[in-house]
């Protein structure tokens, strides 16, 4: 059996202190999942050091900045859609009409699908003039795929990706037109 080293980092700081220190021999452990992979399909060499980043409070942080949204490399699929911050200024943007009845603009982004977030334009086109209710959302969030090209890799299938990307693009279209209705209202 192979003998391991072990470094849990407590900060990003001392986590690249880590990596400066053990150049060309650590791996980052995050979890551990892909390292498991690894260690069934290939030999780790004896002097492999693992960092471990993933109770670093700083990489499990949402915030906003004047540029955007931040998202921690830790934070989790689960802790991302129950963020009060994400609901309230990622994934959708929905204008609409004096009545509330017309979405008469819509912004949809996506992560996780493609090589950098994508926009869902096509979705976006079709939902634009319609009637701002959940039947409309789920009559045409199929065309959020249009937009996408998800893979297979050690994290998730493509076809797994393709039914999240639906379900999040569903939930998060909706819960905007019922943030746009309260805030027009």
């Amino acid at each position: 059996m192979t003998k391991m080293n072990y470094y849990q980092a407590a900060s990003v700081s001392q986590a690249i202190d880590y990596l400066k220190q053990y150049r060309g021999q650590a791996m980052l452990l995050a979890g551990g999942t892909d390292i498991m992979v690894l260690m069934n399909q290939y030999e780790i060499p004896e002097n492999t050091v693992f960092i471990d980043i993933e109770d670093i409070p700083e990489l499990k942080q949402i915030n906003f900045q004047n540029d955007g949204i931040h998202i921690g490399s830790m934070v989790t699929d689960s802790e991302l859609m129950e963020s009060e911050l994400i609901k309230e200024k990622a994934a959708a943007k929905v204008t609409l009409s004096a009545d509330k009845k017309i979405i008469t603009s819509i912004t949809i982004a996506a992560g996780a699908c493609a090589p950098t977030i994508v926009r869902l334009k096509q979705l976006e086109q079709a939902l634009t003039g319609q009637p701002a209710d959940t039947n409309t959302v789920s009559r045409n969030v199929h065309l959020a795929l249009k937009d996408i090209s998800p893979i297979t890799d050690m994290i998730g299938t493509k076809w797994y990706r393709k039914e999240m990307i639906r379900v999040f693009a569903e939930r998060a279209v909706n819960g905007a037109i019922a943030n746009a209705a309260k805030k027009e209202g």
